[in-house]
């Protein structure tokens, strides 16, 4: 490679990393408002399911982009992937499901806050946290709330879904895309062993790191109980 297509190239790449930290401080300059950004689309999804549930008919559609884009009123009792691909044994897949979310919503905070704590902060580990956590959360409410999921993005011949499914499905991406771009992970098999003992080092990484957070939690909450009961 010729040193100005090199230069050229480290430009483009600067350009990129530049570019991901002025979003990324844009819309997630810190781990608080990362969380207030996942409840407010958590919020947007709900208001919206409520306004379709109340002036668009059931099992009826507005055409936005005709033959592209379809405002859907359906009610979907499971998950879309249910629906996309006939899945069996629905009731298993209900059990599964609530058997998951909750751990997922709780580990998505925790482990976002670890990674970025401990390995690097990143664009795509935001937009992954806020993907899986908006969408869970979201499926957590239809499902507690209204006992079904209001779906209303309609494209036809593939899908009817909510926002909480693209959400879901740009987080997965987002993952798929930090682990590919950050150099310090790797997809690569090192054998039985060696995974095994790196998993371990991760649990308990994790683990210690989660009894730093709940002792700062802890000596927080305290402060500000102090600070509460200190007569004016």
């Amino acid at each position: 490679m010729s040193p100005k297509v090199q230069s050229d190239s480290n430009k483009i790449e600067t350009g990129r990393q530049v570019s991901r930290q002025c979003l990324r401080q844009l819309l997630f300059s810190n781990p608080q408002e990362s969380k207030a950004f996942a409840i407010g689309l958590t919020i947007l999804d709900q208001v919206v399911k409520m306004i379709v549930a109340a002036f668009v008919p059931y099992q009826t559609s507005i055409p936005i982009v005709n033959n592209w884009l379809y405002l859907a009123h359906e009610r979907n009792f499971h998950a879309w992937i249910v629906s996309a691909f006939n899945v069996q044994f629905v009731s298993v897949f209900d059990l599964v499901q609530w058997g998951l979310v909750i751990p997922v919503l709780l580990c998505s905070i925790l482990c976002h806050r670890y990674y970025i704590t401990t390995n690097r902060k990143s664009l795509w580990a935001d937009v992954a946290f806020l993907g899986v956590f908006t969408g869970v959360a979201s499926w957590v409410c239809d499902m507690s709330f209204r006992g079904h999921i209001v779906d209303f993005i309609n494209l036809p011949g593939l899908v009817t879904a909510a926002l909480e499914d693209i959400l879901v499905t740009v987080g997965v991406a987002a993952f798929v895309v930090e682990t590919l771009d950050n150099p310090k992970l790797s997809w690569r098999w090192t054998g039985w062993q060696e995974e095994k003992d790196d998993l371990v080092r991760l649990v308990t990484s994790l683990f210690s790191f989660s009894i730093q957070e709940l002792r700062k939690a802890r000596q927080a909450m305290m402060s500000r109980f102090r600070k509460a009961a200190r007569p004016e």
